[in-house]
């Protein structure tokens, strides 16, 4: 995983503050730590980090031959190899094997609609330099993060996190209520807004392009749900994701770094590490990380699960340790998994999330999706042949009795220090007599409480971390 940061100003003699780019750029070192790189223009900066593991070692932003064209990427383009022969087949000339060539030498040949060629997770960032033209494109899926701001019309400044954002003083900073609100409902704030009022993302399967003082976002790829006449033989469909899933495993195993696989006795998971087995010419190595906590320990049955697939397996277990929680509003899991994946410099693949497969997810019956009790129908019988059912589970292991029992115990001196204090009052967004009291019925076991108490602890956190911390600007409520 890299980074992406730039800001365009539509009147070209207004200065961005190369200072500015840097610092932004520079907050996103946790992205990239092996490549930093700029680019500038008259009212116009793009930055970018990258990350060893992400591929060929181009410098990025990288331009076009005659440097009137440039790009900053962040993610993979997995068919590459085959648009480029594609490319070369109409006389372009290629001076690297990297994805960010590939879609500067697209959007030459085909313009704005090389985004809808593109396979994989991908947030870029492209300069039209002859045209004074932006464009951000994002994946279908979203699996990539991008945010911006519009800066009151005078033009556009993105970062792959919104904290590099705040390095540009021209940002507004204001929080906004229905955000949280929104985050108290659903446990998460809903593209394309973020928990900041002047800070959205953009959306997946969607450009957002910037010339001639304005700003429009439109949409490249929407899902399809074709309805067939007749529903196909159960066969049929298991023949298709059987092959699918080889091809698309195998897609997104390829590289020349090592690859492995986050392993549980989940469907999804097993499915992808077998097939990873299979397809690979190197050894797979799977990982499992285990609740410290016996009965939602999945660390037995996925040792027996990964010897079943031939994978060399380790385990790991997870405590409740404060330094371990990550308070961050987001609109989904891809969020946490890029923040998590990015902590640790690992290139993170999805690939259940590969738009060929979610295509075709929507070409299958419902009656093949349920079945019963048991979800993911389709997919479990296609591994009846390759695994005994009771290594797997059909459905994502519950947290929430876990996360009940942690409040009660290890957490709730943590509980009693941020929810009782003075500060989490003197926000004035929750009644605190309120939360004293489902507090205090979940503590002594009369009541559980633990998803409110869950939401309104990473929520304190997150204002610790994000608004309150000493020596920052302490952000406004709106």
């Amino acid at each position: 995983m890299c980074g992406i940061t730039g800001k365009l100003v539509f009147d070209r003699s207004e200065p961005i503050g190369r200072d500015v780019i840097f610092a932004m750029t520079s907050a996103l070192g946790h992205r990239g730590p092996d490549g930093f790189g700029l680019h500038f223009a008259p009212g116009l900066g793009l930055g970018h980090r990258r990350v060893a593991a992400a591929g060929p070692a181009e410098r990025q932003p990288l331009a076009n031959q005659d440097e009137t064209v440039w790009v900053a990427l962040d993610g993979e383009i997995h068919n590459a190899e085959g648009l480029r022969s594609q490319l070369k087949a109409h006389g372009r000339v290629f001076r690297t094997t990297s994805g960010a060539e590939v879609i500067v030498q697209g959007y030459e040949q085909w313009g704005d609609l090389v985004v809808g060629r593109l396979r994989g997770p991908f947030a870029f960032a492209l300069w039209d330099g002859r045209r004074r033209r932006l464009l951000l494109g994002r994946d279908r899926l979203s699996v990539r993060p991008l945010h911006y701001s519009t800066l009151d019309g005078r033009g556009v400044v993105f970062a792959s996190e919104i904290k590099a954002l705040f390095e540009d003083p021209q940002v507004g900073r204001e929080w906004e209520p229905a955000a949280i609100r929104e985050y108290m409902t659903l446990g998460c704030v809903l593209s394309p807004a973020s928990v900041f009022r002047r800070i959205v993302k953009l959306p997946p399967g969607h450009l957002l392009t910037a010339e001639h003082g304005r700003v429009r976002v439109s949409q490249y790829w929407e899902l399809p749900f074709a309805t067939e006449r007749r529903e196909r033989p159960e066969g049929e469909y298991l023949e298709r994701l059987d092959a699918l899933l080889r091809e698309v495993v195998a897609t997104h195993l390829g590289g020349d770094t090592p690859a492995g696989v986050m392993l549980s006795p989940g469907v999804s998971s097993a499915a992808v590490a077998s097939y990873a087995v299979e397809v690979s010419a190197s050894p797979i190595a799977t990982t499992t990380v285990g609740f410290d906590a016996p009965p939602f320990d999945d660390i037995q049955r996925t040792r027996a699960l990964a010897r079943q697939i031939g994978s060399r397996h380790y385990t790991d277990l997870v405590t409740p340790d404060v330094a371990d929680l990550l308070p961050r509003l987001v609109d989904n899991l891809l969020t946490t998994i890029d923040r998590t994946g990015t902590a640790a410099s690992l290139q993170i693949r999805l690939p259940m999330l590969d738009h060929e497969i979610v295509e075709f997810a929507a070409t299958v019956p419902s009656s093949l999706k349920v079945r019963g009790q048991t979800t993911q129908y389709l997919l479990g019988q296609l591994l009846q042949a390759r695994m005994p059912r009771h290594l797997l589970r059909p459905s994502a292991h519950p947290f929430e009795p876990l996360a009940a029992a942690w409040l009660r115990g290890p957490l709730a001196s943590l509980v009693s220090d941020l929810l009782l204090s003075g500060r989490f009052r003197q926000r004035g967004i929750f009644d605190a007599k309120a939360v004293t009291r489902i507090w205090q019925r979940h503590l002594t076991g009369r009541n559980d409480h633990h998803r409110e108490l869950w939401a309104l602890l990473m929520l304190e956190l997150w204002f610790e971390r994000f608004v309150d911390r000493p020596g920052e600007q302490r952000l406004r409520a709106a």
